[in-house]
């Protein structure tokens, strides 16, 4: 019986957990939502030219990569969620230069003119 009682009392604390974590899901704003993303990228930025002064192969691809997905991802929101921005069309803009672009980490200087592009992606992230 004590065993049932201290189940009991488990699965209720589980609840109140669950309610707490819901509550802090919910507080995300879509202005703290930008303002993360925008942390983010800006630090994935500076990883990445730290990584090119380095001349670090595997830190730039991953950097990358990551900066891509991040353009790609802040697309996507911004198409979702706020559909008449007028963003949508220069963060495109900024995503078109990069699709004919190959990156190949062994010739890192190709990527040092696009860093520029990632510059003006941030400024377009941080803007409100």
């Amino acid at each position: 019986m004590k065993y049932f009682l201290l189940l009991l009392f488990c699965l209720s604390l589980k609840t109140v957990f669950a309610q707490d974590e819901n509550r802090h899901a919910a507080a995300q704003t879509p202005e703290n939502i930008e303002m993360t993303a925008a942390r983010r990228f800006e630090g994935r930025l500076t990883r990445l030219r730290e990584a090119l002064d380095k001349n670090d192969v595997s830190s730039m691809t991953a950097c990358y990569a990551n900066l891509l997905g991040d353009i790609r991802s802040a697309i996507e929101y911004y198409e979702t969620n706020v559909p008449d921005s007028p963003k949508i069309a220069s963060l495109q803009t900024i995503f078109a230069k990069f699709e004919n672009f190959t990156f190949d980490p062994m010739k890192p200087g190709e990527l040092k003119p696009y860093l520029v592009h990632f510059d003006d992606f941030l400024v377009l992230l941080k803007e409100k």
